[in-house]
């Protein structure tokens, strides 16, 4: 029976022994998942930073594209006016010009 009793200790103390070993890698696991989720946890929140400032950025090219886009329209149609306009300015001219050549075509036939 002294014999079982000690053998039985034995065998105790090696569960013991075992069971404190996977505690302690089992602490250790836990704690490099601990980690390895503070990285992670850090890695979301800059993503979520860069995430905020590219659609603040997005909005202000799209806001800035739109204002580029309206004065381009606006100066498009104040361009076509200005080019009626210049085209009526260049008609009298030439206008004028044809009278002009008819007048000193007269004028050298004259003298």
């Amino acid at each position: 029976a002294k014999r079982a009793y000690e053998k039985f200790l034995q065998e105790f103390d090696e569960t013991r022994q075992n069971l404190e070993n996977a505690l302690a890698q089992v602490r250790g696991e836990i704690e490099a998942l601990n980690a390895r989720l503070a990285t992670q946890e850090n890695r979301l929140r800059t993503n979520q930073r860069e995430l905020q400032l590219s659609q603040e950025g997005k909005a202000q090219l799209i806001q800035q594209c739109d204002e580029k886009r309206a004065r381009y329209q606006s100066e498009s149609a104040a361009r076509k006016s200005q080019r009626e306009v210049i085209e009526k300015v260049q008609n009298i001219i030439a206008s004028r010009l044809g009278q002009m050549q008819s007048y000193i075509k007269d004028r050298v036939d004259t003298d």
